[in-house]
């Protein structure tokens, strides 16, 4: 799930026309294009983990309402387990360390923008019976257990004195 993500975003990029500009700063910087296909890795993982994520939270019980909350926590999760890793990079690297509050609020605008991204997606799978069942598919809730049945008496083996 999170090569297809990737994929998505690396192909939103390269068909964006501001795709160009981008292409213009490679003479100047040549890791630029490193750092945006890093971005798209990073993006792809923490979207696939946040619904990973989600989903093993609602198998227990399936509401939209325990989806449409518990997604952009995980978000946050995964965009804060992402930034560790940069935290944890830079100061090995450089010995620099990084302001947390700025790192704290990078990742709650990361976790807007990613909601504000899924968000339409989610509107259609809660009114679409066809959709709902596709993210049912994606969150793999498990199936409801049915009740066994009463046992039949056997015939002949009757309470009879």
């Amino acid at each position: 799930m999170a090569l297809a993500f990737t994929a998505a975003s690396l192909l939103a990029f390269v068909v964006n026309p501001e795709s160009e500009q981008v292409w213009d700063l490679t003479h100047w910087m040549s890791l630029v294009l490193w750092y945006l296909l890093l971005f798209a890795i990073v993006t792809g993982v923490v979207f696939a983990g946040a619904l990973d994520l989600t989903g093993r939270m609602c198998r227990k019980r399936f509401s939209r309402r325990r989806v449409a909350l518990l997604l952009p926590l995980w978000l946050w999760v995964m965009w804060m387990a992402a930034a560790g890793v940069l935290v944890c990079v830079v100061k090995l690297a450089f010995g620099d360390s990084l302001e947390w509050d700025g790192l704290v609020v990078g990742t709650g605008v990361l976790t807007l923008i990613s909601y504000a991204l899924v968000l339409p997606f989610l509107i259609l799978s809660f009114t679409s019976s066809f959709y709902r069942e596709r993210l049912k598919d994606l969150l793999r809730p498990p199936a409801p257990v049915a009740a066994p049945a009463a046992a039949a008496p056997i015939a002949g083996q009757g309470s009879q004195p």
